[in-house]
């Protein structure tokens, strides 16, 4: 008798399987719009509002200049303040608008332009000289770290009429003399203006043989 029950159950479950089965296989496939769930929508919304938080705070704006852990141009340049003083930093911005392109980024010039890094005539005591040649320019023959240039291609401008600002000339020369392993020391406003004074009547551009004979420093 519990045998005839059991087998009628597995019966009647294996016929409402297949009807189950039947009416899923009648249902006519639909082209349109489904509406999503409510929940899923609020749940977007909510990832979407997270992720635009999260890249504000912490994407930097997307700038190629900006790494972890800095969030921000400000984090970062206070976290790496710029090499030099003020003068220096003043100075490489006169060196950039006027100097770069003969003497290069490296301050190693290039063919018959003599380099500023390491040069002896940088690296002077005092700047007696290397201002005479920014102000009123230099051509001829030179030597400069142990190497000859001829001066026949190249001659170094004045800037006298250019760089008007004796300020501006002192902060290029103490960026130069500090800059690319440069060791001297930083010239100021009041040593160009005497200096510039002091050759108000020279006109044309200098020779290495006269600047030796001038004193490097008073």
């Amino acid at each position: 008798m519990n045998g005839k029950s059991k087998n009628s159950s597995q019966d009647r479950n294996r016929s409402s399987t297949l009807q189950a089965g039947s009416s899923f296989d009648n249902v006519e496939p639909r082209v349109g719009w489904v509406a999503l769930p409510i929940w899923f929508l609020l749940m977007l919304g909510v990832l979407f509002f997270w992720a635009d938080t999260y890249l504000s705070d912490h994407g930097g704006g997307f700038s190629a200049k900006l790494y972890e852990p800095y969030g921000s141009p400000e984090e970062l340049a206070a976290a790496h303040p710029p090499k030099g003083d003020d003068s220096t930093r003043e100075g490489k911005k006169v060196y950039q608008r006027n100097c770069l392109v003969c003497h290069l980024d490296t301050g190693m010039g290039g063919g018959d332009v003599p380099p500023l890094a390491g040069s002896d005539w940088v690296n002077a005591e005092g700047p007696n000289r290397i201002v005479r040649i920014v102000l009123d320019g230099l051509s001829g023959p030179v030597k400069v770290a142990g190497r000859d240039f001829p001066g026949v291609e190249k001659v170094m401008p004045p800037w006298r009429d250019a760089i008007t600002k004796d300020e501006d000339i002192a902060n290029l020369l103490s960026y130069i003399r500090q800059e690319w392993g440069n060791k001297a020391g930083p010239v100021t406003a009041d040593e160009v203006k005497k200096i510039k004074t002091a050759t108000k009547d020279h006109t044309s551009s200098y020779l290495a043989v006269d600047l030796l004979k001038v004193p490097d420093k008073e």
